[in-house]
């Protein structure tokens, strides 16, 4: 007798047991899909912001030169010149603006056109956020004063404010000797895991 007790005990404890458990899993469900839409809306709102801030905000670099023509906030760029640049954009207004911008510069250092004409738009999506600038890689590896050139031009815009410049060795032989390649995309988002304000 004693053991149909037990037994009878155990079998209602057990059943207690799995009704808490079968309500411990659906509020855990709940919590879970909760959570999940609390993110897709905090995702929505943080896209909704960087939209926001790319329709508002422009990069520009003033151009500074002292009266006579001596000092400029660009005279790092100056030993460079001669080398040939090429200013490619995603197909937005504001990288548009900027990458003119950034012609104008390179041009009162005396650098040269790499093509008929200093900038183009690329195809939509081919141009990562931010500032990338490439420089020449020949067949065996070498580089040139486009390295210098490349690095110098990156520093240049990050000590002026820009974030998210990245500079780097194009593909082999796809530049010519002595000659860069900047790809101007849209305004970085600033929350992105690699964004310099992280």
């Amino acid at each position: 007798m004693a053991g149909s007790a037990a037994l009878i005990l155990g079998n209602r404890i057990n059943k207690a047991q799995a009704g808490q458990l079968r309500q411990f899993d659906q509020d855990l469900t709940g919590a879970k899909r909760e959570l999940t839409e609390a993110r897709l809306k905090l995702e929505t709102e943080r896209v909704k912001r960087l939209q926001l801030q790319r329709a508002v905000t422009h990069r520009l670099i003033g151009i500074e030169e002292s009266d006579n023509g001596t000092k400029s906030n660009f005279d790092v760029l100056k030993p460079f010149g001669g080398v040939k640049a090429i200013f490619e954009y995603s197909p937005q207004p504001e990288p548009a603006d900027f990458a003119s911008n950034l012609c104008t510069i390179v041009d009162r250092a005396k650098w040269e056109k790499l093509a008929a004409n200093w900038i183009s738009p690329a195809a939509a999506g081919t141009i990562a956020d931010g500032v990338t600038v490439e420089w020449y890689v020949g067949k065996s590896g070498e580089t040139d004063l486009s390295a210098d050139a490349a690095m110098a031009f990156a520093d240049f815009l990050k000590t002026n404010g820009i974030t998210g410049v990245h500079s780097a060795p194009s593909k082999v032989s796809e530049l010519p000797p002595k000659s860069i390649r900047v790809l101007v995309g849209q305004i970085p988002d600033p929350e992105a895991p690699d964004s310099p304000s992280k």
